[in-house]
């Protein structure tokens, strides 16, 4: 069996361009017919047609062998070669596999086997082969004639347009007549030491001139071949396809007559604004994908992959396992038989597989011949001890695919594959990797920071989703890539052989790359992965580490807008809140404060006596935290941090290591601190210190613009520029990095923005400069910005956080817009630029809930929109779930109407009001969980999955949310809506304001939801710590505590308190802290409260005055503690039963006691109960 190219110009020669033969049979020979008769006759006729038969059928297997690969047949067409003694058999319609039988194109009758067998049937075949040829010359032809009619600039024409375009690898196709009669000459100049190229028609030839009439000098022909036949040579190295065409057409000859004969389709040139579908036009667009020497499949149904490697793309294993310290090590080596994707092909690969801890194992792919750049941030080393590693690495070598490598990483407590390659796609050039791994099953979370509709992601729909920092508001587009870089995901594991029943267990995996990326699925379900260049997450944080413990007063609520216009406005909006009753903790100034937006300065008029109301609002409680920006104006006279930060060499620079790289940004021409450098941690701290103590005092720092973001890079003008006086832009050099060979989604998704092409540098800062150290071995800046550009936020987030803390003393607030893998430990996150509309609301459900995944619990999105204007409705619902936020503040933009609390209705403004006095009674409750992801590394909020794994309809909630284990919010996120549906899983679950217990068990029930009301649940078990409210937590931190008590099936309930003072930086390290836990027994009727660390002094001072039951039949039930006796007491239209006034010390242990009747009431009977208690207290108020 043979497979025949299926390109042009083979089909003229084609019994010499065998691609390859693919398969072989061993020759046989039947029986001889002897001059038997009777039984011995019928005896050899049989053996022979059961020869013949098993023939016949291995055949028909082998053809199955050759010609279908992974389930698809890998040809285009069959033609079945019939000796003719076999011909009755081969006409028979079932001989062959359907899906080969539906290619079979012609049958013939050859009279050999062998060598003269396939030459007889290319001869009776040579017309239908003929005719395939000029299908596919009328359609390569018919491409080209489009391009031209679109004057697309999509196409070359002409030898000497057509050969520069080809040496530029920009010509994907070229298209050449057969009959082509132009020769290449390469020429030598011996007196000037050059070398010419020039091309001659057969009929110029005669007339080459041997000598340089004007120099007189000789040329020797070094080289001299016909044109087309140096094509066929060279073609492959640009990266191009050469299809040989004839006039034999109509397409044909009028190329011939009206091009030359020669003519090329360029790259094209993508947009994707007009896609009626998202899909990566890099991966399926036909022209692209021939032009990656990958196969196309034109038959593909809508949203189903057309683009694919070649099955036999990838790395095969070139030597025996080798035991290293930690793990094993092998060595791999490309396919060099399958042409690469891309330019410098990573051909040895080493595979290092490490057993980080017995629950972490790492695998890392790297070239073997060159050190290359790795992401330097700093992880938890590795354990000494692994004892039981979960974790078995497998590895194969599939010999029907030159013996490429695969591996997989299977759990060895159930079996289960957690990252399997098999499905190949393993790419490793210089720019370009990409691992594709099928998924454990469809149910995947994670990957940011960018715009998706939902929690979980949709791995049918083949999107792709870019991972690169950008300065790009959730505002624009659905599924655009935003200011971090999180390359982490989650699986929820299914049951084998289930219909996605979750079999309880999550594993998660982190694609430690700092390069931009981007990432698609395929509904197998798998995962492909692309760069250039509650236990899960709680091993992840502790690889990556823990996220910071925010200052108590961080938790409060919070107020901010660009653009207040003056002092005098901040002020008015200040105090029409405190005067409402919204409770406020911080007030923000943003870019606005700035003279001229200048960092490290103040607005002499509009800003004037901004130092003394920040202190004013420091004595009464209330934090302040002021916006800064790493880009700094280029006034290299009077603007100070600019001169000293020159002369202290702390700027990006050119790689002539002088010339400083300039941007524009707000305050026009601007240059960019290198964070990278020590030297600029020193600068950067003591202008912040200068700045707080001359000019005005604040508590924390507000980072924006650090993707970095430049205005207009590469356009013509900056878009500011009449604000500013100037129309410089940043413009970046065509190179390897600025054009990088792969455009991935964060740069083709700007297509269209401009009057020209994406380019990956757009808005931000050329990929090509060069940050850190001096390399000793290069004499060179240490990274290039192509491969830490998505760490410039996380560069600058550390230093930024230390130079508070040495200042202050304080443990201080850093809220970054640009994010990095392990930025949790220094700092929180907003979730950008949003815009007033329900979409975005909902949207901001998702980021709240992966940045915990992501190690930034504390994060929030701006409440009531950043951009646009909400409706009154749309305020209070957001302000309802922005209550619950773990960073909650009311943000929006320039131009646009205030939309603070207060600025609202006074009957809005109570709603709002009555939701924030939930959120501060919660807040010892909040503060324990950020103790616990602080410790522990667990999440504050999260989905209900987290608790309820193998409930499979959890796995697609996220509209309502978890704050730890205990409270379940269901917001309102629909205008006009005045019920939400509301999935109960199993626990019993409380109606936070009523008490009522939930009559269900893993089934959705519609929750009324009026106006002023966000649809709360308990869940039965839990101990939650409550206090006090006031109007920020200066004065909220010295209300009594309380204890809400929710008794589960079993009658029990439990809970915890972390405390302190709120601030200060080592309170856990230095043990100055309080730390009790709390039981409930409804069979000992007892609730125990254990002081386990009392070593905040002020705790003592602090009283516990309330109990809060749900749950709980207080009939004749009685509190006893101390000595004293308590009588509960039935909250009005309410189940819920409160003790209060107990007065004891929140410092000491205690022990409560209950007496009397029916302290503890099954789910069965407590409507009875509750019945029964109604009428009891009818009765008795009568």
């Amino acid at each position: 069996m043979y497979k025949i190219k299926a390109r042009g110009e083979d089909y003229e020669n084609v019994r010499k361009e065998l691609d390859s033969f693919v398969g072989w049979l061993r020759p046989f020979d039947l029986p001889r017919k002897r001059r038997y008769g009777g039984a011995s006759a019928l005896r050899q006729a049989r053996l022979r047609n059961e020869k013949r038969y098993n023939y016949i059928q291995k055949v028909s297997e082998v053809a199955v062998q050759c010609f279908i690969t992974d389930g698809k047949v890998n040809v285009t067409s069959i033609i079945l070669a019939i000796e003719g003694t076999f011909t009755s058999e081969f006409q028979q319609p079932d001989i062959f596999d359907p899906r080969l039988q539906e290619k079979l194109l012609q049958r013939v009758i050859i009279s050999y086997g062998g060598e003269n067998g396939f030459n007889q049937a290319i001869d009776l075949a040579s017309e239908t082969l003929s005719n395939i040829k000029l299908i596919q010359e009328k359609k390569v032809i018919s491409r080209y004639f489009d391009e031209v009619s679109k004057n697309s600039n999509n196409y070359c024409f002409g030898v000497d347009e057509t050969l520069k375009a080809l040496e530029m690898g920009a010509v994907e196709t070229l298209i050449v007549w057969e009959n082509f009669d132009v020769k290449h000459y390469f020429l030598h100049d011996s007196q000037r030491s050059k070398m010419y190229t020039i091309h001659l028609c057969v009929d110029q030839e005669e007339k080459l001139d041997s000598q340089d009439k004007d120099t007189d000098a000789k040329w020797e022909h070094v080289e001299k071949m016909p044109l087309l036949e140096w094509f066929a040579k060279n073609c492959k190295k640009f990266g191009t396809t050469l299809e040989i065409v004839t006039d034999k057409t109509q397409e044909g000859s009028q190329f011939v007559h009206g091009f030359d004969g020669i003519g090329g389709i360029l790259r094209p040139t993508i947009n994707f604004q007009n896609s009626n579908i998202d899909k990566d036009a890099e991966l399926i667009d036909h022209k692209t994908c021939l032009t990656r020497n990958c196969l196309f499949d034109d038959n593909a149904l809508p949203n189903v992959i057309q683009c694919y490697l070649h099955p036999n793309y990838g790395y095969i294993l070139q030597s025996d396992i080798q035991q290293t310290e930690k793990g094993i090590r092998l060595r791999l080596r490309r396919n060099q038989a399958i042409d690469s994707m891309f330019p410098a092909p990573i051909n040895n690969v080493i595979l290092d597989v490490q057993y980080y801890t017995d629950d972490i194992l790492r695998f890392k792919l790297y070239d073997e011949d060159n050190q290359r750049y790795e992401v330097p941030i700093p992880l938890t080393p590795p354990s000494d001890q692994i004892l039981s590693p979960q974790y078995e690495f497998l590895y194969s070598s599939n010999s029907s695919r030159d013996n490429l490598l695969s591996f997989a990483i299977q759990r060895r407590s159930d079996r289960a594959i957690l990252f399997d390659t098999s499905p190949g796609g393993l790419v490793l050039n210089n720019q370009f990797l990409q691992i594709i791994t099928q998924l454990q099953s469809s149910h995947v979370y994670g990957f940011g920071e960018n715009n998706h509709d939902t929690l979980k992601h949709n791995v049918s729909e083949h999107k792709s989703w870019g991972i690169f920092a950008r300065d790009q508001g959730t505002n624009w587009d659905r599924n655009a890539n935003h200011y971090g870089s999180h390359p982490f995901y989650l699986v929820m594991e299914q049951l084998s052989n289930s219909n996605q029943t979750p079999s309880g267990n999550m594993h998660g995996v982190l694609l430690l790359n700092s390069n931009a990326m981007d990432y698609s699925f395929s509904s197998l379900p798998s995962l492909t992965i692309r760069t250039i260049g509650e236990q899960v997450i709680q091993q992840y944080t502790w690889l990556i580490g823990r996220s910071i413990l925010p200052p108590y007063w961080s938790l409060g609520f919070q107020l901010a807008r660009w653009d207040y216009s003056n002092l005098t406005h901040m002020q008015m909006v200040v105090k029409r809140n405190r005067d409402a009753g919204i409770p406020l903790d911080v007030q923000y100034a943003d870019i606005d404060y700035m003279d001229a937006r200048k960092i490290f300065t103040i607005d002499p008029v509009h800003y004037r006596g901004l130092k003394e109301y920040f202190a004013q609002l420091n004595t009464e409680g209330i934090r302040t935290i002021v916006i800064l920006d790493p880009g700094m104006i280029d006034d290299q006279v009077y603007y100070q941090p600019t001169v000293q930060g020159i002369e202290e060499d702390v700027f990006i620079k050119w790689d002539d290591k002088q010339t400083l790289v300039k941007g524009s940004c707000w305050p026009g021409d601007v240059f960019f601190p290198d964070f990278f450098l020590n030297q600029t941690h020193v600068w950067w701290s003591r202008w912040i210190n200068d700045f707080r103590r001359i000019n005005v005092s604040f508590d924390g720092l507000w980072i924006d613009m650090n993707e970095p973001a430049l205005f207009d890079t590469n356009n013509d003008i900056p878009w500011n520029w009449m604000q500013t006086g100037s129309n410089h832009t940043l413009k970046c050099p065509y190179n390897e990095w600025d054009n990088p060979p792969y455009r991935t989604k964060a740069v083709y998704r700007y297509d269209g923005n401009w009057d020209r092409i994406a380019r990956i540098s757009d808005r931000t800062m050329c990929m090509s400069i060069r940050q850190g150290d001096i390399d000793p071995k290069t004499g060179q800046p240490k990274y290039r910005h192509y491969d830490v550009h998505s760490l410039y936020g996380w560069s600058q987030t550390k230093p930024t956080l230390d130079a508070m803390r040495l200042i202050t003393g304080k443990r201080s607030l850093v809220l970054p817009r640009s994010t990095f893998v392990g930025s949790g430990q220094w700092s929180g996150h907003w979730l950008g630029d949003n815009d007033a509309t329900w979409d975005e609301m909902k949207r901001s459900l998702i980021g709240m809930i992966e940045f915990n995944w992501f190690g930034i619990p504390f994060n929030g999105a701006d409440i009531c929109g950043f951009g646009g204007i909400p409706s009154e409705e749309m305020c209070i619902r957001w302000m309802q779930v922005g209550a619950f936020y773990p960073f909650s503040r009311n943000h929006n933009v320039r131009d646009t109407p205030d939309q603070d609390p207060a600025s609202w209705p006074t009957s809005a403004v109570a709603i709002m009001v009555s939701t924030l006095r939930i959120r501060y009674t919660l807040l010892p409750y909040y503060y324990t969980l950020f103790y616990k992801a602080h410790t522990q590394g667990s999440t504050v909020i999260r989905p209900l999955f987290h608790e309820y794994p193998t409930d499979k309809v959890t796995l697609d909630i996220f509209l309502q949310f978890l704050i730890g284990s205990y409270i379940m919010i269901a917001p309102v996120t629909d205008e006009n809506a005045r019920q939400v549906q509301v999935y109960i899983p199993s626990s019993p679950w409380y109606n936070y304001y009523t008490g009522v217990r939930i009559p269900a068990n893993k089934q959705s029930i519609s929750m009324e939801a009026p106006l002023d009301t966000i649809p709360s649940l308990l869940k039965g078990g839990a101990i939650v710590p409550t206090q006090g409210f006031a109007n920020n937590t200066k004065f909220s931190r010295e209300q009594s505590f309380g204890l809400t008590i929710v008794i589960d099936s079993n009658g029990n309930a439990d809970g915890d308190l972390f405390y302190d003072d709120g601030e200060s930086i080592d309170t856990i390290s230095s043990k100055t802290y309080f730390y009790a836990t709390f039981n409930w027994s409804s069979r000992d009727g007892q609730l125990t409260m254990n002081v386990v660390q009392n070593s905040y002094p002020h705790m003592s001072n602090l009283i516990l005055d309330s109990l809060t039951f749900y749950g709980l039949d207080p009939i004749s039930t009685t509190i006893h503690v101390k000595g004293k006796q308590f009588h509960p007491a039935v909250r009005p239209n309410t189940n819920i039963v409160e003790v209060t006034g107990l007065g004891l010390s929140m410092g000491e242990n205690h022990i409560f006691t209950s007496k009397g009747m029916a302290i503890f009431v099954p789910h069965y009977l407590l409507f009875m109960c509750f019945t029964l208690w109604a009428i009891r207290g009818l009765l008795i108020e009568h």
